[in-house]
């Protein structure tokens, strides 16, 4: 059963009246454990907690904000946990936020993506860290000269 919060405040920083969404996730190996520390380190006042739920096969990280709540849930199959939740307040503001978790958790050195969207379609940011490598260059064609 997925976990639903609720934040205070006026409708008017949502964005057509509901929360920015973000997606991500990282890989088993870096573990809900090490994400705790990280984000802990660069927001001291949030409440974040690991625990595991009757039933579940891995740990669940909460974090939670004034403005911001997220939580994991673990994909065996794909051997990653999907760590989504929301940000009440303006897209901008939410990349803003969503940068300084990334940031916290690449200095960590932990394997992580994150993507900020104001509804499925529209992609506001998204954070990766170690970062992908750029796309090889297409090679650019000589003209035949005719000879």
């Amino acid at each position: 059963m997925p976990v639903t919060y609720s934040f205070g405040g006026g409708e008017g920083a949502r964005v057509a009246g509901r929360l920015v969404t973000v997606y991500g996730g990282f890989p088993a190996r870096v573990g809900p454990a090490a994400v705790l520390a990280a984000l802990r380190a660069g927001f001291p006042d949030a409440h974040a907690i690991v625990t595991r739920l009757p039933g579940d096969d891995a740990d669940r990280l909460y974090f939670r904000t004034d403005r911001a709540a997220f939580g994991t849930q673990f994909v065996g199959e794909m051997g990653y946990f999907l760590f989504d939740g929301t940000f009440d307040g303006p897209p901008a503001e939410a990349a803003t936020f969503v940068s300084a978790m990334s940031d916290r958790l690449a200095t960590a050195g932990l394997e992580h993506e994150f993507h900020v969207h104001t509804d499925a379609a529209t992609l506001v940011a998204s954070f990766r860290y170690p970062p992908e490598p750029p796309e090889p260059a297409e090679p650019t064609a000589t003209p035949d000269r005719g000879g």
